[in-house]
């Protein structure tokens, strides 16, 4: 008799743990990221990535960012680039630069004082998509930025959500 209620206790247990597992629910609140970049070898991953004053933000709670600014005069801070290829400008020039086919980039950490800027260097370009929705998402690969000591390249796929 015993041997038939631990047995009807262990066959208890199983079907109590396999059904909380079945019902186990799925975070589907979880953004799915498909912004990331790299830079010095760490890859950053992003969720949430929005649009406003010409630049395109990614930045997360410990203060990592990247900003992808384009060009004004020729946008207004409401106006969104359209898509194709950008030209990287250098950071510091980006006001100045009179084109509607350039930006800039700036990675870091808001919290340092020792972000990295775009260079500028020749051939160094973005591809920018603009979806349906009117989503925007910008493509680089290797884009040469530098800070007050190091020159580096960012990588990457940033995409509004």
């Amino acid at each position: 008799m015993k041997t038939n209620r631990i047995i009807y206790y262990i066959a208890l247990l199983l079907l109590i743990c396999f059904g909380m597992q079945s019902c186990t629910k799925k975070n589907a609140d979880t953004p799915v990221s498909t912004s990331k970049w790299t830079l010095n070898g760490i890859t950053y991953d992003f969720p949430a990535v929005v649009f406003g004053s010409n630049t395109l933000v990614a930045l997360e709670g410990n203060g990592d960012y990247i900003h992808i600014n384009f060009s004004y005069p020729y946008y207004s801070y409401t106006t969104r680039p359209l898509s194709g290829v950008y030209t990287i400008v250098p950071f510091a020039s980006i006001i100045a630069t009179i084109s509607n086919s350039a930006c800039t980039i700036d990675v870091g950490n808001q919290y340092s004082i020792n972000n990295y800027g775009s260079t500028g260097l020749s051939g160094d370009k973005v591809t920018v998509s603009v979806s349906a929705a009117g989503k925007t998402t910008v493509t680089f690969n290797n884009i040469t930025v530098k800070n007050s000591t190091t020159t580096t390249t960012v990588t990457g796929v940033i995409s509004e959500e």
